[in-house]
């Protein structure tokens, strides 16, 4: 959805055109953006709503990262062991 990870443009001076110009580098392959001291920025090649619930989604995920973290951080599982969890959700669904 974002990208192989969230891109992080440089910080660049409100006002200017170095703002967007800080974020041509990473608009063909993601559809989100860290501004530099400033904030996020999406965008989408589909319409308003859909860059908005990336948007949305984004900060969704970075709320739940927060709170991961000062859980004491992500501790892994096994490939095993997803793919087993994995099996029981399909499973459970029918699938």
């Amino acid at each position: 959805m974002f990208g192989e990870e969230l891109a992080k443009a440089a910080y660049a001076q409100p006002g200017t055109y170095d703002v967007p110009a800080s974020v041509v580098p990473f608009v063909k392959a993601n559809s989100a953006c860290l501004l530099g001291n400033h904030g996020v920025i999406a965008w989408s090649g589909v319409s308003l709503k859909d860059a908005y619930f990336t948007l949305e989604a984004l900060e969704n995920y970075c709320q739940l990262h927060f709170t991961v973290e000062l859980l004491g951080g992500v501790r892994p599982i096994s490939k095993e062991l997803c793919e087993a969890t994995f099996a029981i959700r399909k499973q459970m669904l029918g699938l």
